[in-house]
């Protein structure tokens, strides 16, 4: 009889437990995060901006660029612009393992067209709002609406005028297997920097593999110093470590300087890469990505480019370095995926040995 009072007291006991947690209010379910809104179209909303405290970009900018967006930012928002330099690679790397673990921590990207249409395709960028497209002709639009074209990045041999001189120097490419530049020769390494990647498929394609094969291996076996960046070739070279380099066309003057101690040499075609302007997709500061488009894509900063001497898409402006807008470029092609492993191999096999 105990035993069955017992039972009976424990059986009464989990009845009043199951009803009051029954009773019991839900616990509220977790919190989604917090998402940010679209960078919208139509006029800057100031003063939501300014809140915001600061607008983030990565970008192959160079510092100068960096330098006067920051400026003309600041004038208008007194906000600043944090910026994340690195060559494409490391920005793609870098945004794609950013969203992967779930953090939004950019606004906007300025990296090369092909770049660009790979983090598009990932979706991580969104579409510009139609009054900032039309900023620029319709040649110069994505497409799909995600990016416009800032400014082309010609690719050429320059050197020191101090070291050589316009006599002296390189007319083409295999001009370089010349005895007399060995050790001599600054350049970005062609199995790390896909700028240059692209640019040796591009020969390879139009030359055959024979051609250049011998022109590639040619050029190895001159003991050139490889550098990741082109920015640091061109430091290099204006400096006079070397009297030669292969990079972009442009830095005689954004890096050299008015006036200052390196040339170029007029390839034709002369190869081009690029830069273009997105917004991410989901920007942690949506009003100050907003006002940053505006500077960005604005005749002053489009100018500014041209002052140093790129080729910009905006008309009206003129690239401060003499024959450029004259030249015959010709755009390099979209190398990713099994083409650029492929080619980079191919170069390590060569540059790497």
């Amino acid at each position: 009889m105990a035993r069955q009072t017992c039972a009976l007291g424990v059986r009464a006991a989990l009845l009043v437990l199951l009803a009051a947690v029954a009773c019991a209010p839900a616990a509220p379910a977790p919190a989604a995060p917090a998402q940010s809104a679209a960078v919208a179209s139509g006029p800057v909303d100031r003063d939501a901006a300014r809140a915001e405290g600061k607008v983030v970009g990565y970008g192959t900018l160079i510092d100068s660029q960096w330098k006067t967006l920051n400026e003309l930012y600041e004038r208008q928002y007194g906000i600043p612009v944090e910026n994340w330099r690195g060559i494409n690679t490391k920005i793609q790397s870098r945004i794609e393992t950013e969203k992967s673990a779930g953090q939004n921590l950019v606004d906007f990207v300025g990296v090369t067209s092909y770049t660009m249409d790979e983090l598009g395709k990932e979706g991580y960028l969104q579409k510009l709002p139609p009054d900032l497209l039309a900023r620029v002709p319709e040649r110069a639009r994505d497409p799909n609406g995600y990016w416009v074209l800032w400014i082309q990045l010609p690719l050429t041999i320059f050197y020191n005028t101090r070291l050589v001189s316009e006599a002296e120097a390189p007319k083409t490419l295999e001009d370089l297997l010349d005895p007399r530049w060995r050790g001599k020769i600054a350049m970005p390494d062609p199995a790390l920097n896909d700028i240059v990647t692209a640019w040796f498929y591009q020969l390879r394609q139009q030359w055959g593999d024979e051609r250049a094969q011998r022109f590639f291996t040619g050029l190895a076996a001159q003991n050139p110093t490889l550098f990741e960046s082109a920015l640091t070739v061109s430091t290099n070279v204006n400096q006079g470590q070397f009297a030669l380099g292969l990079g972009y066309l442009v830095h005689v003057l954004s890096v050299g300087g008015p006036g200052g101690d390196m040339a170029y040499v007029k390839l034709d075609p002369t190869p081009a890469s690029n830069t273009v302007f997105a917004l991410a997709s989901n920007p942690p500061h949506p009003q100050a990505a907003r006002a940053l488009a505006d500077v960005f894509l604005s005749p002053e900063f489009f100018q500014s480019a041209a002052d140093l001497g790129y080729p910009t898409s905006m008309p009206g402006t003129h690239s401060a370095l003499a024959g450029v807008d004259e030249l015959n470029l010709q755009q390099l092609p979209d190398l990713t995926g099994d083409k650029q492993d492929e080619m980079i191999a191919y170069l390590k096999g060569i540059f790497h040995k």
